[in-house]
């Protein structure tokens, strides 16, 4: 956790189709979500209670048919990324959300990384800050410096440099984590103003427009 705000973690082996290239990344995802409730997190952390030491997110489980809407159990591995991922979110926001079979089609495993950047270019944002949202290239999360090392090597390096380092990764993270602080006020907001009344589609235009006060990454 980042203070009561944020969730802090890091893929072990980000997506590149260089393998040479493909190393570990910071990222970070409001602890709170749109309605303003962590209801979502704590029942990821609920799945994950017993194998929490294995280092992935989602879960696999055991279904007759595949579908989680005839899930069984919980699965002692990870959910398969690609088809079954997109598949099973899919279904989840038809359980959970009421939506159709062709409103929950639209959403990939990639639509929660282009949400709040979509957010942000709706608002305004100019493109050095809505780069920050999603590890894209030349962010904070791609930095050298935000890299997770090995535990080995990171505890060797504790004992020489630790409090250098670890201040020069709590300022540079400042930047993304204000910047989605901003996008995520400005959605809680609409949601609590509009609600039930909200656009299935589009509907970015009701969202505040974003105006620099003091910089582009303060408060």
């Amino acid at each position: 956790m980042v203070g009561d705000e944020f969730v802090e973690g890091f893929v072990a082996c980000e997506k590149n189709p260089k393998r040479g290239k493909r190393t570990p990344r910071p990222w970070w995802a409001p602890l709170y979500g749109a309605t303003n409730s962590r209801l979502w997190l704590d029942i990821l952390l609920d799945t994950l209670e017993d194998v929490k030491e294995d280092c992935y997110i989602f879960r696999g489980f055991f279904s007759p048919d595949g579908s989680v809407l005839n899930a069984t159990a919980l699965a002692p591995g990870p959910l398969q990324c690609g088809y079954h991922l997109s598949k099973a979110m899919q279904q989840i926001l038809q359980l959970a959300c009421g939506w159709t079979i062709p409103q929950a089609a639209v959403y990939s495993e990639h639509s929660p990384r282009h949400f709040l950047n979509e957010v942000a270019r709706a608002r305004g944002e100019p493109p050095a800050c809505r780069q920050e949202i999603g590890r894209w290239s030349f962010s904070v999360a791609q930095m050298a410096c935000m890299r997770p090392i090995a535990g080995t090597v990171r505890a060797h390096l504790a004992a020489i440099c630790a409090m250098p380092d670890r201040y020069s990764q709590e300022a540079e993270k400042r930047r993304p984590l204000v910047i989605l602080r901003r996008q995520m006020s400005a959605v809680r907001k609409l949601v609590q103003e509009s609600g039930a009344d909200l656009p299935m589609y589009d509907g970015w235009h009701l969202l505040q427009h974003f105006t620099v006060q003091g910089g582009e990454f303060e408060e």
